[in-house]
Order: structure tokens, then C-alpha cells, then sequence
């Protein structure tokens, strides 16, 4: 089924995304949200990136300006659909396949090599 990230629907079972669950309130979160723009500025600013926040909408603005992170789409969840999703640590960043979950990192582990892997199906 289609999911609504910022107003617009995607289908996240048709396609490949990096799904990326963030508190707002996690330090490495903010670390992995500037790691992810930076990846996706070196390559070509047109990456699948999605973002799945925990926290409250309104310091969202601070989160923006903190980690200075391309304003990706993004949606909130509440805490237990969020945690029942992201499992028990964070950031947790998806590498999704036409729905599967083809790989899971964490704030250290994401490289461009990983995301360039996906996007050429290696």
C-alpha cells in the first residue's frame, strides 16, 4: 500500500528507498541526517531517501537547522509504531527493495558504497 511522506504518497513496495528512523532527540540521528545529505550531495541530490521521525513535529524546524539535512520527505509515527519499526536502536536505516527490507544499518555503518549498491542492484 502507498504510505504518505510530506503530503505525498509513495509505494514502498514498488521501487527501492533508504527508509531512515530518527528521533529528534538522538544525537547520532542528527550525526546519520547530515551523513545522508552528504551522500546524497555526492551523488547527484536525487536519492530515495525517506525520513521516519520520532518526536514531537514542532522541534522539527531545530532538527532541520541543527544537522542542516536536505529536507527529505518525511513522516511522524507515534512511539510505539515507530519503535515496533525501527527496532532497539537508533538511527535505523533501511535499504528497501520493492517492499523487502533488503538491508538494515546503523549511524557508522551507512556508507555511499551500500546506497550505490542498492541503486545499482549489486
Amino acid at each position: 500500500g502507498k504510505t504518505e511522506f510530506s503530503g505525498k504518497h509513495y509505494d514502498l513496495t514498488k521501487g527501492k528507498y533508504i527508509v531512515c528512523f530518527y528521533s529528534l532527540a538522538c544525537k547520532y540521528c542528527k550525526l546519520s541526517a547530515k551523513k545522508m545529505t552528504a551522500i546524497n550531495n555526492s551523488m547527484g541530490k536525487n536519492l530515495p531517501i525517506l525520513y521516519v521521525f520520532l518526536g514531537k513535529e514542532e522541534n522539527l524546524n531545530a532538527f532541520w537547522e541543527e544537522t542542516e539535512s536536505e529536507k527529505f520527505p518525511y513522516k511522524f509515527l507515534t512511539s510505539k509504531n515507530f519503535l515496533s519499526l525501527s527496532g532497539p536502536s537508533l538511527p535505523s536505516i533501511f535499504l528497501v527493495k520493492d517492499g523487502n527490507i533488503i538491508a538494515n544499518y546503523g549511524y557508522r555503518d551507512i556508507t555511499d558504497k551500500e546506497v550505490r549498491d542498492l541503486l545499482s542492484d549489486k
